[in-house]
């Protein structure tokens, strides 16, 4: 059983909802440090290795708190059982708390865009293949919705 929820409850009636909130907030604010830091040490660990120069290593894509908070979203009602082990679609990925990524994921989920294609799926090349089957599955839903909300009745 998940202690975490019970346990916050208790400190909740404990301290009040305002301690709480600013908890929560300071708490989030930690988060966001640690993400930041590991990007840092990221970045320096590639220009050390020799791996890449400052300007490439600016660019690596890193989960962060608004990353995860978007891939929440994005992996809502998708079914993991088809999907890549490391798929933006699926929760708790790299890919699901990369902030570019999902940002990437969601709008090509929108019916008419190109499509969201898979990281695993690729030529002798590197380069992708096919579209992403959680992404199939979105754009599936949004369709349907879509497709839906045509064929109702307009309110009088």
């Amino acid at each position: 059983m998940d202690l975490r929820r019970p346990a916050l409850r208790h400190l909740a009636e404990n301290i009040g909802t305002a301690a709480m909130v600013d908890l929560f907030g300071e708490f989030i604010g930690l988060a966001n440090q640690v993400a930041r830091n590991a990007r840092e040490q990221a970045e320096d660990l590639l220009v050390l290795q020799g791996h890449v120069w400052p300007h490439e290593a600016e660019r690596v894509n890193m989960p962060c708190i608004l990353g995860a908070l978007n891939g929440i979203v994005l992996a809502a009602g998708i079914d993991p059982g088809p999907l890549c082990g490391g798929c933006a679609f699926r929760a708790g990925t790299v890919a699901n708390q990369c902030l570019p990524t999902t940002e990437d994921a969601d709008y090509c989920s929108t019916p008419g865009e190109r499509p969201f294609l898979c990281h695993e799926a690729v030529d002798e090349h590197g380069n992708a293949i096919s579209a992403c089957r959680g992404f199939a599955q979105r754009r599936a839903a949004l369709n349907a919705a879509e497709r839906s909300t045509e064929h109702q009745e307009p309110d009088a």
